[in-house]
């Protein structure tokens, strides 16, 4: 695949696989999450005390590994920007076929299970170890012929000896305006891009918190999954019938937008209560991708309101998204209630970016969050509304009444 030749020889190379890092960056973090919504979090789901404790801290694990991948992707936004690119956050739409990535395995939502954990595991495979028996022992249909896989940190790899061989001084060609600090979004350790150096220490802190290093392989996502798998086989040892998920579909689906092509398989929801659900899912995660982005590509604003908007993204993130996953997964996914429960489709919507002008964008964004507060709050009034729906809701109209605030 040419994307993947063995060296860098351009601009225009660089900011290829840029962009696909931003797609598996932010697919990654879809898929992480979606799994982290499946996990029960009660007694009354049928966990012993010992297990509702151990489910509760792999959701914890997992989430903050999905937040670390959302804050990648705004890392190589920087990375984007400071070579003449632009904060890019397209991705295809779930699920996604095998071949769309030379990964040789999909990106999909699927529920909390050892299959899921093995995916996870082979996504942040270090790129200094060799992921074959690994693959042949956890993946089948895979043969020897189809070695040339590659993992995110190989894609890193291949980044990183891009930014070492290209000219340094005709390289960063981007304003340095765009670069964003942590004066303008609340990422500790984000690092501005302006020469080799500082892309060099931006991969590297990527790479690390995902594959970790030589010398510590614990305290990073690779680590975390494999300790993750390791304590599920234990339980699943002492108690054979030990479920930590909820009955949830995998890869769900509001719409059928034509897009799915040959043996790639999605589930439709038929329950109309559930899809309204999962499509206002949708507007606010499209609305929040919407504000990082603007954050990040927006030169001419002052930080205050740059720090607005990074803020209302990670809040809506946080307070609105996580409880409105969490919801869906208490809803049936068909208009029979056979057991099986939904959960959040992670659709992506064409884009309209915000404009320039911030007085025209930040009207645009108080529209929208009243369009989809009043929508959210008739849901949430309906007797079939979990609670986390309703908490949701009450977040969404605080987060809105915070921006009317900060604009008097």
């Amino acid at each position: 695949m040419i994307l993947y030749k063995s060296q860098v020889e351009n601009r225009s190379d660089l900011l290829t696989l840029l962009s696909e890092a931003c797609e598996l960056e932010h697919g990654l973090a879809c898929s992480y999450l979606y799994s982290a919504f499946s996990l029960k979090n009660s007694l009354d789901e049928d966990l012993s005390t010992t297990e509702l404790h151990k489910v509760k801290q792999w959701a914890s694990q997992i989430f903050f590994i999905a937040s670390q991948e959302m804050f990648h992707l705004a890392q190589v936004w920087n990375l984007l920007t400071s070579i003449g690119g632009t904060p890019y956050y397209f991705r295809p739409n779930f699920p996604q076929k095998s071949k769309y990535y030379p990964l040789g395995i999909p990106l999909k939502l699927e529920p909390f299970s050892l299959n899921a954990l093995k995916r996870f595991i082979l996504y942040e495979y270090p790129s200094n170890l060799s992921e074959k028996n690994y693959i042949k022992e956890n993946f089948s249909g895979v043969s020897d012929s189809e070695f040339n896989f590659k993992t995110v940190g190989d894609l890193y790899e291949i980044i990183e000896n891009g930014f070492k061989r290209l000219d340094e001084k005709e390289l960063f060609i981007g304003n340095i305006n765009n670069q964003i600090d942590t004066e303008s979004i609340d990422f500790t350790n984000i690092v501005k891009v302006f020469d080799k150096a500082s892309a060099i220490k931006a991969i590297e802190q990527i790479t690390e918190q995902g594959e970790g290093t030589k010398i510590d392989r614990e305290d990073c996502h690779f680590g975390m999954f494999l300790s993750i798998e390791k304590e599920y086989s234990s339980l699943l040892g002492e108690n054979s019938r030990f479920k930590p998920a909820r009955n949830i579909i995998s890869n769900p689906i509001v719409f059928d937008r034509g897009d799915l092509g040959i043996n790639v398989s999605g589930t439709i929801l038929t329950n109309e209560y559930t899809q309204e659900v999962s499509n206002l899912f949708d507007g606010i995660y499209n609305l929040m991708l919407r504000l990082l982005q603007y954050a990040f590509s927006s030169s001419n604003i002052e930080k205050k309101n740059k720090l607005l908007f990074s803020s209302l993204s990670i809040n809506l993130m946080v307070r609105v998204l996580k409880p409105l996953g969490e919801a869906l997964t208490f809803l049936p996914f068909g208009k029979q209630n056979n057991g099986k429960k939904s959960g959040p489709s992670f659709s992506m919507v064409r884009h309209v970016f915000l404009p320039q002008e911030f007085e025209v964008a930040l009207k645009v964004v108080l529209e929208r969050l009243n369009n989809l507060i009043k929508k959210l709050n008739n849901l949430a009034i309906d007797p079939r509304a979990p609670d986390h729906l309703r908490a949701a809701s009450q977040n969404l109209s605080s987060l809105n009444s915070m921006i009317l605030m900060e604009k008097e």
